[in-house]
């Protein structure tokens, strides 16, 4: 009796049907693709995140160079204008940043050295000319754009006791140079240099 019993239930258990494999395919395949996208999202995350690091380390050397330059010029009463990229700043006198004052896409002043320095923008590199001779300040990771300079307080020594500081505010828009759209994040950086010159 026991073994007639056993063969009932042995013969009553039925296996998986096809709609339950189809069903559970279906399901499984909906949490790979998921799981694979979440993975991309975290994975792309960390690519930008990567990529801003290095941008704001790029740039804040970068930053801190023309900053150190800027401090240290002197009054060069025009002397800079045989630049060629410089503006004709012959009448430019008591003044250490050779442009009028205001918003500049591009800034010269003589350094401690004696020597003319301009800094402008070329393509989206920036650029320092030393006494006629250019390079890139930028490595070749990086974008910039909207490069600005806004000069206060130009003339210094016009009328007796002026010892205002020649201050330079220097802005532009950094971004990293990417195969990816996506991996672009635009940075404003913006910096205040005060020129340590009051003779």
């Amino acid at each position: 009796m026991t073994g007639v019993k056993n063969k009932k239930i042995f013969f009553n258990n039925k296996g998986t049907t096809l709609l339950e494999i189809i069903v559970s395919i279906g399901i499984f395949a909906i949490v790979i693709v998921l799981t694979t996208s979440i993975f991309q999202s975290v994975v792309e995350g960390q690519r930008q995140a990567i990529s801003a690091q290095h941008t704001q380390e790029s740039i804040r050397y970068v930053m801190e160079v023309i900053s150190k330059d800027m401090r240290q010029a002197v009054r060069s009463n025009g002397e800079c204008s045989p630049n060629p990229n410089c503006p004709d700043v012959t009448t430019f006198d008591n003044r250490i940043f050779n442009q009028d004052s205001g918003d500049l896409d591009e800034i010269c002043f003589k350094n401690k050295h004696g020597e003319c320095v301009q800094y402008y923008l070329d393509g989206s590199s920036l650029m320092k000319n030393r006494d006629g001779t250019a390079a890139s300040t930028t490595p070749d990771e990086i974008e910039i754009s909207d490069l600005e300079f806004i000069i206060t307080a130009n003339t210094i020594g016009v009328l007796p006791g002026n010892r205002i500081q020649q201050i330079v505010t220097m802005k532009m828009k950094v971004e990293a140079r990417a195969a990816k759209a996506s991996a672009k994040i635009p940075f404003y950086i913006q910096t205040s240099v005060s020129s340590r010159f009051y003779e």
